[in-house]
This record gives structure tokens, sequence and C-alpha cells, in this order.
């Protein structure tokens, strides 16, 4: 992804976490763990920052079901921006 900011970039976080409400359809097997990842990455000093990342690691025993992705920038300011997707993740 890209990030700008007309002055300069501070930081962005990654979130995922699960969504499936009080019922998921696609848990199958009690031995599944919900997956979490909330990990906020410096990027201060900048106005542009192209991203890419290999450290969000799914485990096997992932529960399989929907699960929000959360990507917030913020900038040297404090003011902060965010994008939500809902993913599915299956195994």
């Amino acid at each position: 992804m890209i990030l700008e900011d007309d002055v300069m970039l501070d930081s962005y976080k990654l979130e995922v976490y699960e969504n499936f409400g009080n019922f998921n359809p696609h848990k199958v097997d009690a031995a599944t763990v919900d997956f979490l990842f909330d990990k906020t990455y410096d990027v201060f000093g900048r106005d542009k920052a192209r991203v890419h990342h290999h450290d969000v690691q799914i485990p096997a025993n992932t529960t399989p079901g929907y699960y929000h992705f959360i990507v917030t920038c913020k900038d040297a300011a404090g003011n902060e921006s965010s994008v939500i997707r809902n993913v599915m993740l299956k195994n």
C-alpha cells in the first residue's frame, strides 16, 4: 500500500480480528483458534511510504470465517484515517 501526507507521516497500524458476531457457521473444529493481529509500524519523517509486509502470519489452525482487516494511518499532526475491510479466511 502507499501512504501519503501533505506534510509528514507518523505511523500506521494493522489490525485483524474476528467478525463472527455471536455465531460462526464456518467453525468446524474446536481445536481452531481465532486469529488476532495488532501491530503499529513507524514511518515518521516521510511524506510518502510504500509498504509491503510478510510478517502477518496466519496459523494453520486459524478458525475459518469472517474477520475485520483495518489499516489506520496517523500523520505527525495526530490526524488519523482508517480503511476497514471484511475478509473471509478459509482453510
